[in-house]
């Protein structure tokens, strides 16, 4: 019997090496695969292929299906829209390419080529950076981002300093209403009739950074920005400043609405998504030049129309605090709902001068640890009898 054993030849250097050798002596290429590695290899060509169609559908089908916008009775996406989309698309594709290409290395040569793996993992790395840092809803056209450099668009030249907007407060008087939306997606909380037994006033625009610094001492940074809102404050900065001006009025006790306050004082007495037309009301997305940087910061307070209640920017200027610790709401019909006991994240409410009109609407919710801050949150105030 012929037991000799051939040799076994490299097929990256093309030298014959003896049938005990598992690795090339000259280049050290493999010469015996494991099982194993082709296994994973066959993985990564189905993963890759799949990964790649599964983007491609996702990436598409998504702004359509959950942020539609519509627009002369037809479905349409911005030019931003367009850029993410078929950025990301093409981003997700290159990476499924990739990854079929590092799995056939395996199945056909068996052995994972460790510059593919590292191109792939750092190609994968950089995708999910992107994918995660630029905006991903679709906006009503036309659309432009001044900068996706930073948290903050560049400003516009400062204007000259206005005279400051004095401290009003607005009665509301008792009243029921249903609060929450079955119908409007975007973590607005189910429909329930809620009935605010007392009346109470508040404030008819967001506190500003004049009326801020009036109570908190200190100076402005920009004279410019005196009746812009107060923003980049957290629940506890409000706190603090409704204590001092309550402190300070013997007479009243000054706090943050509840949830209920904020939505039936928003709501104005209307059962739609919005207490009037939305572009007359709020500073949301880009309402008036979509190339001026300004339409996406904050604007100074009361330069759109107020609701039917005489309360200005309540759907889309600056995010609102609100008095309640975050939690689901009840199913029966409540009396002053104040929110749960305790919890771990503040309420705040309303749109903001960056949010699509969707984003802006009476029911909307949302949540945040009480020590954290927004360059576009602010908040209002509520004024009570003692």
């Amino acid at each position: 019997m012929n037991l000799e054993m051939t040799n076994l030849r490299c097929s990256r250097c093309g030298i014959e090496t003896p049938p005990t050798f598992d690795r090339c002596p000259e280049c050290r290429y493999l010469l015996r695969a494991e099982p194993t590695i082709r296994l994973r290899g066959w993985i990564l060509v189905c993963g890759g292929f799949l990964g790649a169609g599964v983007m491609t559908i996702a990436m598409v089908a998504v702004p359509f299906l959950l942020h539609e916008v519509r627009v002369e009775n037809r479905f349409t996406i911005s030019d931003l829209g367009d850029a993410v989309v078929y950025g990301t698309v093409g981003a997700g594709l290159l990476l499924g390419v990739m990854t079929v290409v590092t799995g056939a290395w395996a199945v056909r040569y068996g052995v994972l080529n460790r510059k593919l793996v590292n191109t792939t993992t750092g190609a994968m790395m950089s995708f999910l950076i992107l994918a995660g840092s630029v905006p991903t809803h679709v906006y009503r056209t036309p659309f432009s981002v001044p900068t996706f450099g930073g948290n903050y668009p560049e400003e516009p030249a400062d204007p000259p300093p206005s005279a400051p907007r004095p401290v009003e407060f607005v009665p509301i008087a008792a009243g029921t209403f249903t609060m929450g939306s079955d119908e409007i997606r975007l973590s607005s909380g189910k429909a329930h009739r809620v009935t605010i037994t007392r009346p109470f006033e508040i404030m008819s625009c967001e506190l500003t950074e004049g009326q801020w610094h009036a109570v908190m001492g200190g100076e402005i940074a920009k004279p410019s920005r005196v009746n812009h809102p107060k923003a980049d404050v957290s629940w506890d900065d409000t706190i603090r400043l409704a204590a001092e001006m309550s402190r300070r009025d013997p007479t009243c006790i000054y706090r943050l609405p509840t949830e209920a306050e904020w939505e039936y004082a928003c709501r104005a007495g209307t059962t739609t998504q919005y207490a009037g037309d939305i572009d007359q009301l709020a500073w949301y997305g880009s309402v008036s030049d979509p190339d001026s940087a300004s339409d996406f910061l904050p604007h100074p307070v009361g330069m759109k129309r107020p609701n039917a209640w005489g309360l200005y920017d309540m759907h889309g200027n600056v995010e609102e605090w609100c008095l309640d610790w975050y939690g689901d709401y009840p199913k029966a019909a409540v009396s002053d709902p104040a929110g749960p006991s305790s919890g771990t994240f503040r309420v705040f409410r309303g749109g903001n001068s960056m949010m699509p009109d969707f984003y802006c609407n009476s029911a909307r919710r949302d949540k945040d640890m009480p020590g954290d801050r927004s360059w576009v949150r602010g908040f209002r105030l509520v004024r009570t009898v003692r």
